[in-house]
């Protein structure tokens, strides 16, 4: 997987006049998590975080290897390796396999500077972890084979296909920042690396670079989450500890070659210069409309000027005085627009981009663009919305030790760029320095500079590469280096793992007759509440029931959109809303101590809903540009093609919103659903929160005491249930490197006596990187990024379905068709391993397990079930369910799969699809 920015970036908002306010009786201040860290005799850096209140575990190896390591002709080795790294090694030939057996999930991301390594699991699952990451450390180089570089690189090139090429305006990005440094930097070309370097990649070289980068002192290992820190330093010890260090001799890396530049010496490896001249750069894409983006170097590492310029970016993207505010709701120049700032070590990226309105010519959006940043540096940024955007980053930082994979991650990357795992809060230091006249200064420093601008016209897609992902980077100069012998790693004591402990939840009605339910949680930080209401998008017309939804977060009474944003933000506050099928749900999160201000908030939103006019019309033109792109989109249209095959076209499930549709809709129009949705007596109100049952309804009994019933219902019409028939649907998408396909069969209920059993055959089908359709279709034949299967449905209805999922090759499309329908028919003859039994089964308690890893996981699992009819409750009856299951259960619902009929849908360019 690919990520572009190591460091969260923040988005911020603006100002609010008036000042609300509650009481807060609540909170006590965070306690200063735990954090050792120390460094084994051949260099790891190791950190370790224990958090007693979680179920699960989490490990993070953090390599100080990424794209700008990479010398001519290797571009894209970086990203090649981290998928080699899952390939296994000669004792462990599966790591994959290895990690399903213990119930842990697994990934990595590469960036720039680093790649980064993951596993999440339950808490007994350490031990392997830890010898399964010591293992690939040592012994990968010895184990990879030409066939794994042959794979993994069809792999890797489907991916860039996936998410690059058949991303309208993801190549334009590419060659942005290629073009922001000069020739040979190391950040001069892109991550993903280009399609010329990857296919001339020789196994030799990329074993070569394992065994020169992949060692213990260019490696930080974090560790967070519920486990005993005695215990965990023995088994570092046993495993990390027998790699032995490095004998770098005169070996020079670009860490060195930074050295050298800061004496004066001179080298290409140092800080990225600001540029000597504007650069434009044009490209045509699958777009509707045009786009402008502009981007200017920025400065290295985390300091003061770095946060600065991420600060900058938050206050522009919303908030009154916002590039969102002035030209997508003020001036209708745009659909959206905003600002952000990527850290990287020689010189993070500052960038502005804006995407037109209907009709709107890139010229005038681009002058547009310039003129309002103009307007904003001469107006000053604003004491309160900067002060927005620091209460946005401090909220976020606050909630980081409630989640152990997200926290490793933020320790490891404070120990390996800041030498010490205690500077994970350094942002939030730094912020508190900054002033509103720094940040108008550096905006006006930014707009005298040059900038690379990228125009993103309408056109067709793909029509030609750009030269970062088409050209070599120079040519290969082979790379020597000493074999490393094998390491065994010794097998180390693993605990039982115990079962999932779900929340105590008690039932409660408010005083205006809605069910409260609370979830009595271990987080302390952080509160959530959800009302969630039957009715739907089934219920009004095409995409009426979101946009009301959604409008009606957006703004209470008086204040809009963008003043109560900037509110909310310097509170920690967010407010969401959205339309389901047949639910709908309005939330709110706030930290603990804010709950009632939380409370308040929503239900002024529910009782005050703002349907601004300009607002209205920024949303309805916005929605309008996204139909049109919804036509350029493979995976929409094999949507569309799938659903005309197992709905008729008269029912709710098959309407499709219309551009002709969203003209005609009124706010008057959404305001009536909006009041006919959001009723006490027909909402379930869900809590989650370290807070009492009884407390929890004295206080929205006094928030929602003006929330009373009366409303007319808008009339939801009778589920319609699918009918699934064999069959096949072509829909042509001009230009798609990949082909979409969809397909769909009958799945019965989780409730049902088959739900469970038939559930761990899809998972065992396509539910994991290693299941059945994944190790063909990605794996052994490399046509794929990756293909998932999943059953959906809502409980009541009979409308369940197991979706099949897959991008392929566009060339291999005929053959992908095939071999999906020959795994599936062998789900009948090819009989389920034991293996296959007991992985499918752990793997799926661990997803539920990292569900309820902190407050808001454990909020959206709630909100997840609810919204398609489930409680904890049922959650907790279908794992027992699910314990109990025979392997002989399981088999019996795979030859089911294989009996049954199956749709299916096709989108991509009919001049490729073969």
């Amino acid at each position: 997987m690919l990520i572009r920015s190591p460091l969260a970036r923040i988005v911020s908002a603006s100002l609010l006049a008036a000042t609300l306010s509650f009481p807060l009786p609540l909170g006590a201040e965070q306690q200063a998590p735990e954090i050792e860290q120390y460094k084994l005799e051949n260099g790891l850096t190791v950190v370790l975080a224990p958090t007693r209140n979680s179920q699960t575990v989490s490990t993070v190896v953090l390599y100080e290897v990424g794209s700008a390591d990479e010398k001519p002709g290797r571009s894209g080795f970086a990203h090649l390796f981290e998928h080699l790294m899952f390939e296994g090694t000669p004792d462990v030939p599966d790591y994959d396999a290895a990690i399903s057996a213990v119930g842990g999930e697994n990934n990595a991301y590469t960036e720039w500077d680093s790649t980064t390594y993951h596993n999440t699991g339950p808490k007994e699952a350490l031990p392997e972890f830890i010898r399964l990451e010591a293992d690939r450390m040592a012994n990968l180089a010895n184990g990879v084979t030409q066939e794994d570089l042959d794979n993994q690189r069809a792999v890797v090139l489907n991916e860039m296909r996936q998410n690059t090429l058949d991303s309208p305006g993801g190549a334009a990005v590419e060659q942005m920042n290629v073009e922001l440094a000069p020739a040979g930097h190391p950040y001069a070309h892109a991550v993903i690396g280009s399609i010329k370097d990857l296919q001339a990649a020789r196994l030799e070289d990329v074993v070569a670079f394992h065994r020169l980068n992949y060692l213990p002192d260019r490696a930080t290992l974090a560790i967070s989450g519920n486990f005993d820190v005695t215990r965990a330093k023995a088994d570092i010890e046993l495993t990390f500890g027998l790699i032995p260090a490095p004998d770098r001799g005169w070996a020079v890396t670009r860490w060195f070659n930074r050295m050298l530049e800061k004496i004066g010496l001179g080298s290409e490896a140092g800080p990225v210069p600001p540029l000597g001249e504007p650069k434009q750069l044009v490209f045509k894409d699958a777009v509707t409309e045009p786009a402008i983006s502009m981007a200017w170097p920025g400065p290295e590492g985390l300091s003061k000027e770095a946060v600065e310029h991420m600060l900058l970016g938050a206050v522009l993207s919303t908030g009154k005085s916002s590039l969102q505010q002035k030209l997508v709701i003020d001036e209708r120049i745009a659909n959206s627009a905003g600002a952000g700032f990527e850290f990287r070590n020689l010189g993070g990226t500052f960038s502005v981009s804006a995407s037109a309105a209907k009709g709107v010519p890139v010229e005038k959006l681009e002058t547009a663009l310039r003129t309002t940043l103009g307007a904003i540096a001469a107006e000053g940024i604003s004491p309160e919305a900067l002060d927005a955007a620091r209460s946005q980053l401090k909220e976020g930082l606050d909630n980081l030790p409630n989640s152990p994979l997200g926290f490793a991650i933020g320790l490891a990357n404070a120990a390996a760029w800041g030498g010490d795992a205690a500077t994970w809060r350094d942002q939030e230091t730094l912020a508190r320095e900054v002033t509103p006249e720094e940040l108008t200064d550096l905006l006006k420093s930014l707009l005298d500079r040059p900038a690379v601008s990228v125009r993103l016209l309408p056109g067709p897609r793909n029509a030609t590469y750009p030269p970062a992902l088409a050209d070599s980077t120079g040519a290969l100069q082979p790379e020597e280096a000493p074999a490393r012998p094998d390491i065994p790693m010794p097998k180390l004591e693993m605990d039982a793992v115990a079962g999932l402990e779900l929340p105590e939840m008690s039932e409660r009605v408010l005083a205006n007759g809605a069910k409260l339910l609370v979830y009595k949680s271990s987080d302390a930080q952080r509160a959530s509440i959800a009302i969630v209401v039957p009715g739907g998008t089934t219920a009004a017309e095409p995409a009426l029931a979101d946009i009301a939804l959604g409008i009606g977060s957006r703004g209470l009474g008086d204040t809009p959109l963008v003043s109560l944003d900037q509110k909310l933000k310097q509170e920690g506050i967010s407010l969401s809303g959205n339309a389901g099928a047949y639910r709908s749900v309005l939330g709110a999160s706030a930290p603990l101590k804010k709950f009632d201000t939380a409370a308040f908030y929503l239900s002024q939103a529910i009782m005050r809903p703002r349907f601004d006019a300009k607002e209205w019309k920024a949303m309805i033109e916005g929605a309008m540009t996204g139909i049109e792109q919804r036509r350029l989109d493979p995976g929409y249209q094999a949507l569309r093609g799938l659903v005309g095959q197992i709905y008729p076209a008269n029912a709710a499930e098959a309407r499709e919103s219309t551009a002709e549709g969203l003209q005609a809709l009124t706010p008057e129009r959404a305001r009536s659903i909006f009041d006919g949705l959001v009723q006490p007596e027909r909402a379930t109100v869900h809590v989650v929160a370290a807070l009492d049952a009884d407390d929890v309804k004295a206080r929205l009994d006094k928030a929602f005491a003006g929330w009373t019933g009366g409303r007319n219902a808008p009339l939801s019409p009778e589920p319609v249930r699918p009918t699934v028939a064999e069959g096949l649907t072509r829909r042509p998408v001009e230009g798609a490197t990949q082909s979409m396909i969809i397909a769909a069969m009958k799945a019965p209920s989780p409730e049902t006596a088959d739900g469970p059993a038939f559930d761990l055959a899809v998972r065992i089908l396509g539910g994991t990187f290693k299941s059945r359709l994944n190790l063909v279709l990605r794996e052994e034949k490399g046509w794929s990024y990756g293909i998932s299967a999943e059953t959906q449905g809502t409980r009541g209805l009979d409308n369940a379905l197991l979706y099949i999922q897959a991008a392929v090759d566009t060339a291999h499309t005929s053959d992908s068709l095939g071999e999906i329908r020959r795994i599936v028919k062998e789900m009948a003859t090819r009989p389920i391993t034991p293996e296959e039994f007991e992985t499918a089964r752990k793997t799926m308690k661990s997803e539920f397990l990292s569900a309820t890893a902190n407050g808001s996981s454990l909020a959206g699992l709630v909100v997840g079930l609810e919204s398609t009819g489930y409680t904890l409750g049922d959650l907790a009856t279908y794992l027992k369910r699910i314990d109990d299951l025979t392997l002989q259960d399981v088999q019996a619902q795979a030859s089911r799969i294989a009996a049954q009929p199956i749709a299916i849908s096709v989108a991509g360019d009919p001049k490729q699809m073969k």
